[in-house]
Parts: structure tokens; sequence; C-alpha cells
């Protein structure tokens, strides 16, 4: 720790300009931050207890929720089918797994590459549906209920 201290003070020495514009970027930034945090945000309105039942009882929560809940269970049950894929066919098909396809690489290794590009497109598909199809039945829910 030390030594960074005694580099950071060497550089501060040699380029004091430099270092006097980025304290003062900073400090703008800091200001701008703090302007920001005095804004009170936009609170929703929270139903009393007794509402819960009645939002719960809502066809349009019934509608949302059905469908949310198919549409989750259907990827997890895909993702959780593609994750022990790799486990299964690594065991029962090593020499498959085990082809090499470019240098050392092989087909092991982009199957388990693949499980993050795979889980990153559920998430941006997730996102794109719940822009499309959750967002829009909460926000009429919510006009419906006077809850906005």
């Amino acid at each position: 720790m030390a030594g960074l201290t005694a580099f950071a003070s060497q550089v501060i020495a040699r380029e004091p300009d430099t270092y006097a514009r980025a304290l003062s970027i900073d400090t703008e930034g800091v200001t701008n931050v703090a302007q920001q945090s005095q804004k009170a945000p936009e609170v929703a309105k929270t139903p009393k207890p007794e509402a819960w039942a009645a939002i719960a009882r809502n066809p349009k929560f019934i509608e949302l929720h059905r469908r949310k809940t198919v549409f989750l269970f259907g990827w997890w049950i895909f993702s959780t089918i593609y994750y022990f894929l790799l486990p299964i066919g690594a065991g029962s098909a090593p020499g498959f797994f085990s082809v090499k396809v470019i240098g050392n690489i092989n087909i092991g290794y982009l199957f388990a590459l693949s499980q993050f590009f795979v889980s990153w497109g559920i998430a941006m598909y997730y996102a794109s549906w719940a822009n499309k199809v959750s967002d829009r039945l909460t926000k009429e829910l919510l006009d419906e209920l006077n809850l906005k």
C-alpha cells in the first residue's frame, strides 16, 4: 500500500494540472449526484392489507400471474435440462465431449461456454417479454385499481 501511495504522490508531483482537472471532474460529479439525490422519489400508492385479497381475485392479476408462471416455468425447465446436459453428456459420452475443435478447445469446453450465452439469451428474451406482456398487464391492473 505504501508503494501505491508513493507512486500516486510522484504522479501528482509531475502532473499537478492533470490531478487538479481529475479532482474537479470528480467534485462536479459528486455535486450532481448530491443534487439528484435531493429530489423526492415518486412513490406508488400501497394498498391497504384488506385490499390484497381483492387484488389476488382480480382477473387481470390472475392472468398476469398465470402468464408469468407459465413463461418462467417453461424456461426454468429448459435451462435446467440444458445445464444438466453438460455433466450427463461428459459422463456418458466422454469421447464426443473431448473431440478437439480448435487447438486444445474441445466440444466440452464449447458446450460449457455456450451455457453463458444461453443464460444471457434467456435473460434478454425475458426482459423483452416482460416489457411487452408483463409490464402492460401490470400497468392495466394498476390503472384499474387506481394504485399508480
